[in-house]
C-alpha cells in the first residue's frame, strides 16, 4: 500500500491540533524516565510526539514521528521532526497558541508557527534555514521575544524530513 507525502502532511496538521498545543493526554508509561508521549491514530496512520523537559534549566527536546501501521500492525516510519531548546514558563501559553493557530490553518513554515506573530506583550519569530523548505525536508529556528525589553524568552531549533 503506497501513501503520498500530501496525505502525511494533512494527517500531521490534524494530529497536531489535538496534541500538545491542546493539552492532549500524555502517556507516561514508557521506559524512559521523564519522557512524555502524545499519540494520535487515524486509520493506518499514527503520530507519536515524545518530549522531555528539564524544569530546572527550562530546556526541552523532543521528536514527532508519523508511522503507517501495516496489516500485521508493525509500524513503518514515514516522517520525522526533532526539536530542542528552552522556553521560560510564561512564554509557553503564547507558543502553544501560535502553534495551534498555525496547525488549524494548515500553514507550513517548518512545521512550527508562521514566520511572525505579534502578541500583546510577546512576538513569535520563525526562520527556516537551509536550501530545502518543504514538508519533505526542512529546518529552522523559532523564538519568542518580550516586547518591553526586547529580551528573548526562549527558542527551539528544529529539523525534519520524509522517511519515504
Amino acid at each position: 500500500m503506497s501513501i503520498d507525502i500530501e496525505k502525511v502532511r494533512k494527517f500531521f496538521f490534524k494530529a497536531m491540533v489535538v496534541g500538545w498545543v491542546a493539552d492532549g493526554e500524555e502517556d507516561r508509561s514508557n521506559s524512559i524516565p521523564g519522557l512524555k508521549e502524545i499519540h494520535y491514530c487515524d486509520g493506518s496512520l499514527q503520530l507519536v510526539d515524545s518530549f522531555v523537559v528539564n524544569s530546572d534549566a527550562g530546556k526541552s527536546a523532543g521528536q514527532t514521528m508519523i508511522f503507517r501501521l501495516e496489516k500485521d500492525m508493525s509500524p513503518r516510519p514515514l516522517w520525522y521532526m526533532s526539536y530542542g531548546g528552552r522556553y521560560e514558563k510564561r512564554a509557553i501559553p503564547f507558543l502553544k497558541q501560535v502553534l495551534k493557530d498555525s496547525y488549524k490553518e494548515k500553514l507550513f513554515h517548518g512545521c512550527r508557527g508562521p514566520q511572525f506573530v505579534d502578541g500583546s506583550d510577546m512576538s513569535y519569530h520563525n526562520e527556516l534555514t537551509g536550501e530545502t523548505t518543504t514538508f519533505s525536508q526542512f529546518g529552522g529556528r523559532e523564538k519568542i521575544v518580550e516586547h518591553r525589553t526586547n529580551r528573548m524568552l526562549g527558542y527551539h531549533q528544529y529539523y525534519g524530513m520524509s522517511l519515504m
